[in-house]
């Protein structure tokens, strides 16, 4: 940890371009196996979503529709990290609101999707509001790089514990993770500079879930400071994984 802490420090911009680069081109072991050259990767990538999408998915489940399943997976690729509403989905594509929901699961299913919860007090009702959709891989998806990472974010999380969002009025925070140790809620920014106004609703959360600390995933900035008795761990998105790790407690 400390010798990646020390790449960083002196490498980041050369670290970030490597991440960006792994989220938009190198999730998936054959493009690097066979050196293909980034030109190539989309093509491959869009073979195998092909496949899934309008060959596997529609033999396994009895699929008439394949273009309507097409059309739902593909607003999924450009609207990673935001709220899919399936009336208003619905609408938008000329269909029944059940047929959205059950196809949006069938692609949950195939691993190509998830669909994270809001943190409500209310399990079912949790389950009923709107979820914000997020890509099994960022390769596949089609949005901004901060967007990519926030993606990143929450397949990174999901694989540590309970994953909801948290969203009420105009109160948004991006995480909560839920393990058995702690609540930690997490928020993402990944952008040159950091402002107290990017972690005030995180810190706000934080006190209303009773937790001892919080993340804020950054591009560029490292630092630990305590906010409102809360403390505070800014982290860069590159280095997130390592600060998950068992070693990574005992620094």
């Amino acid at each position: 940890i400390n010798k990646l802490e020390n790449n960083f420090r002196f490498g980041k911009n050369l670290l970030n371009a490597l991440f960006e680069e792994y989220l938009v081109i190198g999730e998936f072991p054959e493009p690097l196996k066979e050196k293909y050259l980034p030109e190539n990767v989309g093509p491959y990538l869009a073979l195998i979503e092909e496949k899934i999408v309008e060959q596997d998915i529609p033999k396994l489940y009895s699929i008439k529709m394949v273009d309507v399943l097409r059309l739902i997976f593909n607003y999924c690729q450009k609207h990673c990290g935001s709220i899919v509403e399936y009336g208003n989905l619905a609408n938008d594509l000329g269909i029944d609101s059940k047929l959205t929901r059950r196809y949006l699961n069938y692609l949950e299913k195939a691993y190509l999707i998830n669909l994270c919860l809001n943190e409500t007090k209310k399990p079912i009702r949790s389950a009923r509001t709107g979820k914000k959709v997020y890509l099994e891989s960022t390769n596949m998806a089609m949005v901004p790089m901060s967007l990519r990472v926030e993606n990143y974010v929450f397949n990174l999380l999901k694989t540590k514990g309970e994953v909801k969002f948290y969203r009420f009025k105009d109160f948004e925070v991006d995480f909560v993770l839920r393990t058995e140790n702690e609540v930690l809620p997490v928020e993402v920014k990944y952008q040159e500079k950091i402002n107290s106004s990017d972690y005030r609703n995180l810190i706000k959360l934080a006190k209303i879930k009773g937790a001892g600390r919080a993340i804020l995933v950054s591009k560029n900035l490292k630092d630990k400071v305590i906010v409102d008795g809360i403390t505070l761990e800014i982290i860069p998105a590159v280095m997130l994984e390592k600060q998950f790790s068992p070693l990574a407690f005992l620094s």
